[in-house]
């Protein structure tokens, strides 16, 4: 079976997709170009591979050819890249807009109710008159130069009572939060050599409040990096910016029953934070820290105190 001929031809019809993405045997979605969502199947008993449009009567098959090589559409490519080049610059002018927001926000203090409630700090963040928590997600960009530098990509919002949200129209890929970095070490061109040369540790957690937990036993520099789906390029990021540093992922334990596909009604075992932390681990130099099961570090803090969540994070390290 070639698969490159396969790509090519569901490419050719508009979807966006690449050979990582591909599946075989089963029936899976990926957008089209337009953003509508389409369905295909790669059968390889039939030879064949059938696609139709999620919503509408457009479907179709072809045949999955082993030999004649196939050649591809560029004018597929050049769609790809200008419709690439058109979301970068929508994220840029969000990410403006987003920024320009985040500064004109008059923060009124520690007075915040979700910060009471997680028993933790402020750190690079503001909270605004209705008791919101304000968190800028940043993103860091090397120039030509090899100087790097943190550009606000979209915020998150955390409300009193924990419910989160991110800025609409914003870039959470590859966005974090550095909380307690000294000023000589945050990313700036004027901080390059120091970066370099920094051998201390940073701990990288997914959530605000897992984070801000581990500042408060350690003077180790914290992270956020939003979700375990966004730990892997933030991690990647960290390490390019800051070479030498002891990189340690603060994993969620978050254990618990996932369905295989919607309404399937068939269940395995998930451990989402666990899992992408080690992935993060399979790609870069780094160590894992893991709570008790079904808890983050905030949770472990909460219940058993600090001094008993400093030893158990510690064991893991030291």
């Amino acid at each position: 079976m070639n698969i490159d001929n396969i790509i090519m031809k569901l490419q050719d019809i508009g979807l966006k997709i690449t050979a990582s993405k591909l599946k075989i045997g089963r029936w899976a979605d990926v957008k089209h170009l337009d953003g509508h969502t389409y369905g295909y199947i790669v059968n390889t008993e039939k030879n064949i591979c059938s696609w139709l449009r999620r919503g509408t009567d457009i479907k179709g098959t072809f045949k999955i050819n082993d030999s004649a090589p196939y050649v591809p559409n560029n004018k597929f490519k050049q769609q790809i890249r200008d419709q690439k080049r058109a979301q970068e610059h929508a994220y840029f002018l969000k990410a403006q807009e987003l920024a320009k927001q985040y500064f004109n926000i008059e923060d009124v203090g520690n007075t915040c109710k979700y910060l009471i409630s997680k028993k933790v700090d402020k750190f690079n963040c503001k909270t605004d008159c209705y008791g919101n928590l304000i968190i800028p997600i940043r993103k860091l960009i090397q120039d030509k130069n090899g100087n790097t530098n943190a550009y606000i990509r979209t915020l998150q919002t955390i409300s009193p009572d924990g419910v989160k949200r991110l800025g609409f129209g914003g870039q959470k890929q590859d966005g974090m939060s550095m909380l307690n970095f000294p000023l000589r070490l945050l990313p700036k061109p004027d901080n390059k050599e120091a970066m370099s040369n920094f051998a201390g540790r940073i701990i990288i957690a997914e959530g605000y409040a897992t984070a801000a937990t581990i500042a408060k036993f350690t003077t180790d520099l914290c992270v956020m990096s939003v979700d375990a789906g966004n730990m892997l390029p933030v991690v990647k990021q960290i390490r390019i910016a800051y070479p030498k540093a002891k990189i340690v992922i603060a994993a969620d334990n978050d254990l618990k029953l996932r369905e295989t596909t919607k309404g399937s009604n068939k269940w395995i075992w998930s451990n989402t934070g666990v899992e992408y932390a080690i992935s993060c681990q399979n790609e870069v130099n780094c160590i894992v820290v893991i709570p008790p099961t079904g808890m983050d570090w905030n949770d472990c803090y909460i219940q058993d105190g600090i001094v008993s969540t400093a030893q158990l994070f510690f064991q893991q390290i030291l």
